[in-house]
């Protein structure tokens, strides 16, 4: 079965978004989806693709008649499938209809075309969140833009780096704490997301101090968050459900615990005895963060390599 939501003439651009349900003579797997879709007719560079529960859900196909117009599917707490496309938010209503909200739900970001738009739960309250490439070419500037978990986003771009000028990004959880970090084109830069971090920022040297840096910053919490931090010389991959996966082998030594600003951050000092006989031991680090009473998350697991 297929359905196109809806088609609309942008200048010199037409842009399709089509909906799919698989298992209902269109194809079993994703893979099988997107080949027979793209094979009917010259429709246009195919852009994304995103899917709802289960191997049997509804997808969502965008494409364009040019290269150069980017989109990101949003899918939310009402279980449809809505479309960033560009600068311009379209909210689905349920039947497959889609309302331009810009107006009312999406800030004014930038004067010029956004080139690049990705969309993830950056914060951690489990709704997306968008990252977007907008401005002109010469003064390209990155924007995050955070759900209120109702569909109306507001400018949070502060939160990020600043002076980076990308051609392009993606968010992708990198290092395995659950969270999305940020990878910039054009700068070949890669950004870690401070929801729930651990930092080695220097090489454990012999004779001097083995520093952590973490950093804690749950969604609406002002208080600060209490981290466990932990040190092992091996690594493995435990999964501990509802916290993420243990990445610590035995044998484990606990570290002081923290009190964790999520404006700051918070950090420990660990002596690095003189003894020949570690350089080359590698040292891994990994934390437990406890944000409010019944809520916990581990951090990325940390690897560095003793010197001399």
């Amino acid at each position: 079965m297929v359905v196109v939501w809806s088609q609309r003439a942008l200048g010199t651009r037409t842009i399709i978004a089509t909906e799919f349900e698989l298992g209902r003579g269109v194809g079993s797997t994703a893979s099988q989806l997107q080949e027979k879709v793209l094979g009917e007719g010259d429709i246009g560079t195919y852009l994304a693709i995103s899917k709802g529960n289960g191997p049997a859900g509804r997808h969502l196909v965008v494409w364009t008649q040019v290269g150069d117009l980017s989109a990101a599917i949003l899918d939310d707490a009402d279980q449809d499938l809505d479309l960033a496309l560009g600068d311009r938010l379209h909210v689905n209503d349920g039947t497959g209809q889609f309302q331009d909200v810009t107006g009312t739900q999406y800030p004014l970001i930038a004067s010029s075309p956004v080139s690049a738009v990705a969309a993830a739960d950056v914060d951690g309250d489990s709704d997306p969140d968008l990252v977007t490439v907008g401005g002109p070419l010469a003064t390209l500037s990155v924007w995050l833009l955070l759900n209120d978990g109702a569909g109306f986003f507001s400018d949070a771009s502060g939160l990020l780096p600043g002076g980076l000028r990308p051609t392009t990004l993606a968010l992708a959880d990198l290092d395995g704490d659950r969270d999305p970090d940020l990878v910039v084109g054009g700068e070949n830069r890669v950004f870690a997301n401070a929801l729930r971090q651990l930092v080695t920022p220097f090489v454990p040297f012999l004779g001097t101090t083995y520093h952590i840096d973490a950093y804690a910053r749950p969604p609406g919490q002002v208080t600060p968050s209490i981290v466990l931090p932990f040190w092992a010389l091996g690594t493995a991959a435990t999964p501990l459900p509802g916290l993420g996966v243990f990445g610590l082998a035995p044998p484990i030594v606990p570290l002081p615990p923290l009190l964790v600003p999520a404006a700051t951050g918070a950090g420990l000092s660990i002596p690095v005895p003189n003894a020949l006989a570690l350089v080359g031991t590698n040292v891994h680090s990994q934390a437990l963060v406890i944000s409010v009473p019944g809520l916990a998350d581990l951090t990325n697991t940390t690897t560095d390599v003793v010197a001399r």
